[in-house]
């Protein structure tokens, strides 16, 4: 896949042209990686929006998702995450980058619906202001918004999930969600040192046991011991938990014990 990057060093409004799309730095803090996940831009087009329309943390929505679904032996379809998150429109916050308030630029973030029985999470709610001055063109004719213009998204695109493939995808994501957080998803993946949000993502070696609740556990081959010592990027994505999520986790989970960040 051609590639190529120029950094916007002149308009400080971004003015795509051709092929080009605009990213955020902080989109990789989050998990995009190019070439990315064919995913990503199936997602995009099913919810009609662009990735300069997206948040940091609509970013890590689909890292996180497309790992819980990797790790049960199962590839993750566009049309299932579908079925599984909605669109949420977040008006910007008044921001240090003057022409980025537009409230079109990192205005979209996905959620979970509440019949689809996602995990408990541990997000950032809040990116730090002014993430939407670091910006640069990427050549990706998949993904192009050309020029760019005010365009509003589909909350819940009606998709068709009757296919085998989707219906094996979402059991996947709901097991998962039943057992574990976004937390311990997020510390899953980075122990295999690269995201699931990039091309060609891997990692599952040898069938899978499944226990009695559905959960499959798969002999992953890595080794997670020094992978920790330094969490800053994982603070990027997660924080610490908050007394509703507190609430939410001894719910779901009881008393049995998950680890916080400190």
């Amino acid at each position: 896949m051609p590639r190529s990057i120029r950094v916007g060093l002149v308009n400080k409004t971004p003015k795509p042209k051709d092929d080009k799309v605009v990213v955020f730095r902080d989109f990789f803090r989050t998990g995009l990686r190019f070439p990315c996940h064919p995913m990503v831009p199936e997602i995009l087009e099913k919810f009609e929006v662009s990735l300069h329309q997206l948040t940091p943390n609509a970013i890590a929505h689909i890292t996180v998702y497309i790992w819980m679904v990797l790790s049960q032996g199962v590839q993750p379809t566009s049309t299932a995450f579908c079925h599984a998150h909605e669109l949420h429109y977040r008006k910007k916050d008044k921001d240090c980058d003057g022409v980025l308030r537009h409230n079109n630029f990192g205005c979209y973030n996905f959620k979970y619906r509440k019949d689809a029985h996602g995990p408990c999470t541990a997000s950032v709610s809040k990116w730090p202001i002014g993430w939407t001055e670091y910006w640069f063109y990427h050549k990706f004719a998949s993904m192009v918004m050309s020029p760019l213009r005010i365009s509003f998204g589909l909350p819940r695109p009606m998709m068709p999930s009757s296919s085998p493939e989707n219906i094996q995808a979402r059991v996947a994501f709901e097991t998962m969600a039943a057992h574990i957080s976004t937390c311990c998803l997020v510390e899953e993946y980075m122990a295999v040192g690269r995201v699931p949000c990039s091309a060609g993502f891997l990692v599952l070696k040898g069938p899978g046991v499944v226990a009695p609740n559905g959960l499959v556990t798969l002999p992953f081959q890595f080794k997670a011991s020094s992978k920790f010592k330094m969490p800053l990027e994982e603070r990027e994505v997660v924080r610490n938990f908050v007394p509703k999520e507190d609430k939410e986790l001894k719910a779901r989970f009881g008393d049995r014990q998950r680890r916080r960040l400190n």
